[in-house]
């Protein structure tokens, strides 16, 4: 007998592993996930080139990957359309900054996809056909290919409706490229409420405070690690406005109004503050001096999410270096002055973009660049005294 239970455990447990073997292959079906569980990756296309059928506006439309043995289907949201955008102001002719090339801006198509026996992996919000390929237009960051195995982790099921939301703990691409999608994802028939799970990243504790006040219920939200995989029934996922669309920051103000009031001051300077990336050198003394012109310093990273929204809601005037705090521009007032501080001319112009569906008086300058690595969109800077002054004084000058 001792001998026997021993025995019979050794054989119940290799029964078990073996069921639960068979029924997750079966589970895997038609998803292209080897027995490994490895992701191999084959390559990658874009969602777009993938679907073959003729869009129309929030119609159902069908196309089938015969090689694939995987049916797609896509909703129109928005056309593509064409945007002008009034050139920012600054204090000299040679901080051109590269604004003339993006003052005619061509947006894509916005779609949302459902994709059947979907995979949806967590690093940068990878959203796999099964032919193991990325769909790259649907990454967070789609700079470079995922070419390596992606994980072998225990798989994770979702025999219903999944819908991929948030893949970024940045601030600026959560709140302005992330939380849009609910929109297009709406606007497609696709409610939060009506789908088994909602893909997110770990939540920063703003983030976090920004789900409960949009409302999403919070029994679906299922945090994506970025070594872990979803094989999904039907998946569904949007475009990602990546250019900073004006029907995002419509969106963004509905989600989260009503702003709460707050006796905040009227005129802040945004601190970069201990920063790997974009770093401003002489940051304190820069504080310094602009407390003396009743510019106050605000560290935006540590502010909850709805103080952040009623710092800037409450501002008139609002000066930043580059960065994610500028995200919150969207709860600006119409009017309000904006004094950017670039470290390089060539940086991002997203939040001029912003500026512009807010109707603000947008200035910019730019800064001596610390070179800081190989990316000039990281370099770190100092900001001359001298220079700030004179671009304040032309931004006070400005009609608000």
């Amino acid at each position: 007998m001792a001998v026997l239970f021993p025995t019979f455990r050794a054989w119940k447990n290799a029964w078990f592993a073996s069921l639960r073997s068979v029924y997750r292959r079966f589970r895997l079906t038609g998803t292209g996930v080897s027995a490994d569980l490895t992701l191999r990756i084959e390559g990658d296309s874009t969602a777009d080139s993938a679907f073959s059928g003729k869009a129309a506006e929030l119609v159902e439309q069908r196309a089938t990957w015969p090689a694939a043995r995987q049916s797609m289907v896509r909703w129109m949201i928005y056309p593509a359309q064409t945007d002008q955008l009034e050139l920012p102001k600054t204090i000299e002719s040679d901080d051109a900054g590269g604004f003339v090339q993006w003052r005619t801006v061509h947006r894509p198509a916005r779609y949302v996809y459902r994709i059947a026996n979907g995979l949806y992996h967590g690093d940068r919000g990878a959203v796999i056909d099964n032919r193991q390929r990325v769909l790259r237009d649907l990454l967070d960051t789609p700079q470079g290919p995922i070419r390596e195995p992606l994980t072998k982790t225990e798989p994770l099921f979702c025999s219903g409706k999944a819908m991929v939301l948030s893949s970024s703990g940045n601030y600026f691409h959560w709140l302005i490229k992330m939380l849009p999608r609910l929109h297009l994802l709406e606007r497609a028939g696709v409610l939060p409420t009506g789908v088994d799970k909602v893909f997110i990243n770990y939540p920063t504790p703003a983030q976090g405070e920004g789900y409960t006040r949009a409302r999403l219920p919070g029994e679906s939200l299922r945090i994506v690690g970025s070594r872990e995989f979803w094989c999904c029934r039907q998946l569904y996922v949007s475009s990602i406005p990546h250019d900073v669309p004006p029907w995002a920051v419509t969106f963004l103000r509905k989600l989260f109004k009503p702003v709460p009031r707050a006796n905040n001051v009227r005129a802040v300077y945004l601190m970069r503050g201990a920063t790997t990336r974009r770093r401003v050198e002489n940051e304190s003394e820069i504080c310094e001096h602009l407390a003396k012109r009743g510019i106050a310093s605000v560290a935006l990273c540590e502010r909850s999410f709805v103080e952040q929204m009623q710092i800037i809601a409450n501002a008139d005037v609002i000066v930043a270096p580059h960065g994610s705090a500028l995200a919150n521009l969207v709860f600006a007032r119409a009017g309000t002055r904006v004094l950017e501080i670039f470290a390089n001319a060539e940086n991002q112009k997203c939040y001029w973009m912003l500026a512009h569906h807010r109707r603000l008086s947008y200035h910019y300058f730019v800064a001596n660049a610390v070179p800081n690595g190989h990316n000039p969109n990281e370099y770190h800077l100092v900001v001359r005294l001298e220079k700030l002054d004179r671009a304040l004084d032309f931004l006070m000058r400005a009609k608000g």
